[in-house]
């Protein structure tokens, strides 16, 4: 489900500007739906995948909940009364909100990186000569 849903924001275009309306809005609309459950699921990783660990729980517990909010307020903001929307567009909430819930998964990521990297054990490196044929 999330490559069929990253395939589809790839494919699918978001809403073009109001002077460009060549495409239906109906490809913005599967744009929107697609990334917002790519991006549900990227938060399933540090929610339940990353917080298995004993370690730094915490941090993957606080990173999902932080993409799930951001992810809620893309929601809040698209079901937003227009003049909100138009109040807010300046300021691309939505490409905002995208980008912190990118930089929390990756920070998510990251620590169980760092986390594998210390909890890996060292390997022993060959000290003997290899024989001779």
């Amino acid at each position: 489900m999330p490559g069929v849903s990253a395939l589809l924001v790839a494919f699918f275009p978001t809403t073009p500007p109001a002077g460009l309306r060549d495409q239906p809005p109906i490809i913005g609309t599967a744009h929107g739906v697609a990334a917002l459950v790519l991006f549900a699921y990227f938060t399933l990783f540090p929610l339940l995948l990353f917080s298995q660990s004993k370690k730094k729980v915490g941090i993957y517990r606080w990173c999902g909940w932080l993409m799930l909010l951001f992810l809620g307020l893309i929601v809040a903001y698209a079901l937003a009364p227009e003049s909100t929307r138009r109040y807010l567009a300046p300021w691309r909430p939505v490409l905002l909100l995208e980008w912190l819930v990118i930089w929390a998964f990756g920070v998510s990521w990251l620590a169980k990186k760092r986390e594998s990297a210390v909890n890996k054990a060292p390997t022993s490196h060959r000290t003997e000569e290899p024989a001779a044929v």
